[in-house]
C-alpha cells in the first residue's frame, strides 16, 4: 500500500528485498503477505479492506531482517489445492483444465502460443 492508499503489486520477495535494502521503500510502508490459494480463488476473499496491511516491522518481527533471504511471513491458515500437471507432471497451483485433463500454466500457455502459430482457435489444450 503505498503512501496515498494505493495498492502495487504484487512483487516478489526478492524484488521487495532488493528496493528495501537499497533504501527504495518508505520505512513506514504497509505491506501483505502473497496468498496463492486466495488470489486463485481457492481460498474465500472475505475481506479486502485495508485493514490486511499492516507495516513492515511488524510483518517482520521474528525474522532476522525485512525480506530476509528464506523467510516469508505467514498469509493464512488455509492451504490452497495443488494439482499435478497432465502434460509435465509438476504439482502446480495455477492452471485450466481442457479436453478434462488439468494443466499447469505454463504448459497452457505453450500450447496455446503454438495453436495461434498454426492458425488454430484456442487448443483444447496439449496433445
Amino acid at each position: 500500500l503505498d503512501n496515498t492508499g494505493v495498492r502495487r503489486g504484487p512483487f516478489s520477495h526478492w524484488q521487495m528485498r532488493q528496493w528495501w535494502e537499497r533504501k527504495m521503500l518508505p520505512q513506514d510502508l504497509k505491506i501483505r503477505p502473497y496468498d496463492a490459494a486466495r488470489m486463485l480463488g481457492q481460498v474465500e476473499r472475505t475481506d479486502d479492506s485495508e485493514d490486511q496491511f499492516r507495516a513492515v516491522e511488524e510483518v517482520f518481527a521474528d525474522a532476522p531482517a525485512a525480506f530476509a533471504p528464506g523467510w516469508s511471513p505467514a498469509t493464512t491458515d488455509a492451504e490452497g489445492v495443488w494439482r499435478r500437471c497432465g502434460q509435465c507432471r509438476r504439482n502446480r497451483w495455477e492452471g485450466w483444465s481442457g479436453g478434462g485433463v488439468w494443466y499447469c500454466s505454463a504448459c497452457w500457455r505453450r500450447f496455446h502460443r503454438q495453436g495461434d502459430k498454426d492458425g488454430g482457435g484456442e487448443p483444447v489444450g496439449p496433445s
